[in-house]
């Protein structure tokens, strides 16, 4: 009997979910009014500071990996869809991580830089206590608050 009610649970959870969407002009790149080197250190810094782990780095190519970091996000942060008509990101039983990649480009005297974020969300229903793995877009919150600590 215990089965059947958790397979119900489930099959309403995934039957009454909605999907995450995207917004229409997600700003996740932008040009800064400083040189490729200071932009670069910058980046470090702030990465260093707002606790991002960084996986790998490569400064000729201009690329900065972060590795997951736990955070947990609001609805200017990210989708993650939504079940019964709840947003996933309003619920305490969902965990996120964030991964940002970071790419910086020489513009003579300023630095291009664009940020790719990729979010992964686990919603645990307390009475079944089996993870649902959720598929969230960015909303582009996190990614201007990183292009604005950079420009300052």
């Amino acid at each position: 009997m215990k089965h059947i009610l958790i397979t119900l649970y489930i099959l309403l959870i995934g039957g009454c979910a909605g999907a995450p969407t995207k917004p229409q002009h997600l700003k996740n790149s932008d040009v800064i009014n400083k040189s490729f080197d200071d932009t670069w250190n910058k980046a470090m810094q702030v990465l260093a500071a707002d606790g991002y782990p960084i996986a790998t780095t490569s400064k000729e190519s201009g690329i900065i990996s972060t590795s997951p970091k736990t955070m947990r996000l609001n609805e200017t942060q990210a989708n993650c869809g939504s079940a019964f008509g709840i947003d996933y990101m309003g619920d305490y039983r969902v965990t996120t991580k964030v991964v940002h990649s970071i790419i910086l480009q020489k513009q003579k005297s300023e630095t291009q830089v664009t940020i790719n974020t990729q979010i992964d969300g686990v919603f645990i229903a307390s009475a079944v206590n089996e993870p649902k793995n959720l598929q969230c877009l960015t909303q582009g919150g996190l990614e201007e608050d990183l292009l604005s600590k950079l420009a300052r």
